[in-house]
């Protein structure tokens, strides 16, 4: 789709379409049913990421942030440089769970691979087709190859470990990391957002996010 740009102006053209078309279904459809479609599926990102902050994209076309960045402006350190290599969110009746794949672009832990999973819950607002969503908790862990490499897995702790000389999350509680190089967090305050759908059905799903970023998803 386009280098996976979601504002390529074709890109852009299609949404509106499909938006239009599905507005005028939506009328006559029923909250539960959308809700059928909304829950219980495991969808892929096949837009790139589009975040206030952008570092622009890496050698491979791969939209690059700050860590910081993804990660509500409380993960330290801050100014690590990462590119994400894809996404993925798998909501449940309640839950919304939000897992963003990327490899580290600088730093002592360069070229290493990572995974940082958001936990939350979501709630139908009734405005049209908006869920409010409620991150409360998550992961940040290497991958399974950096795990399965002790050269790798000691250059991960050091980077990320508890016991780096910087503080790892402001405004919330962090676990010690475990031996797979794994750590949990949890937000003193939950960080809410919503998303408006724009078009839903049982293999695609597309959301405008309250920053203004469209999402276009696969089932």
């Amino acid at each position: 789709m386009n280098g996976g740009d979601p504002n390529d102006k074709a890109v852009c053209e299609l949404v509106d379409a499909l938006e239009a078309h599905w507005k005028s279904k939506r009328t006559q459809q029923s909250d539960d049913e959308m809700l059928s479609l909304w829950s219980n599926k495991i969808w892929k990102a096949i837009t790139r990421a589009e975040f206030p902050g952008s570092l622009g994209l890496d050698e491979h076309g791969r939209p690059m942030f700050t860590l910081t960045r993804m990660s509500f402006g409380r993960f330290q350190p801050g100014n690590t440089k990462v590119a994400i290599i894809g996404i993925s969110n798998e909501v449940g009746d309640a839950s919304y769970v939000f897992d963003v794949l990327f490899e580290v672009k600088d730093g002592p832990a360069e070229g290493l691979v990572g995974c940082m999973r958001s936990l939350a819950s979501h709630q139908y607002v009734g405005d049209g087709a908006r869920f409010d969503i409620m991150f409360h908790s998550g992961t940040f862990a290497p991958s399974r190859s950096v795990e399965c490499d002790a050269s790798a897995s000691r250059i991960w702790a050091s980077a990320f470990g508890l016991h780096s000389p910087v503080s790892h999350l402001e405004g919330g509680i962090f676990t010690a990391m475990d031996s797979s190089g794994a750590q949990e967090y949890r937000f003193l305050d939950a960080i809410e957002g919503y998303v408006d759908v724009l078009y839903l059905d049982d293999d695609m799903r597309i959301t405008r996010g309250n920053q203004g970023s469209v999402q276009v998803v696969v089932n």
